[in-house]
């Protein structure tokens, strides 16, 4: 069974994927889930990232010189990728 998470218009749902047809489902892989009546031709949908994490995490060195503070801070030389 290929579970998605997808948008039809403005509906968004969590389906499964037969073939070239997306079945709408009620609930989610998660927790108890019945399949509706409705079929969507795969084609006619946008498939959307399958699960949305109840918290982000996020690197608080994210310029220059922050980057270089905290370097200094734990007695290392700073290292940046080319491009930086």
């Amino acid at each position: 069974m290929k579970w998605c998470r997808f948008q039809s218009g403005r509906n968004v749902a969590h389906g499964v994927i037969e073939g070239t047809t997306v079945t709408e489902v009620t609930g989610s892989p998660f927790e108890s889930h019945s399949r509706t009546s409705t079929t969507i031709p795969l084609s006619r949908v946008k498939l959307l990232v399958p699960v949305i994490p109840p918290t982000f995490y996020a690197a608080g060195v994210n310029y220059r010189a922050h980057v270089t503070e905290m370097a200094h801070r734990r007695g290392v030389k700073p290292e940046f990728p080319p491009n930086a």
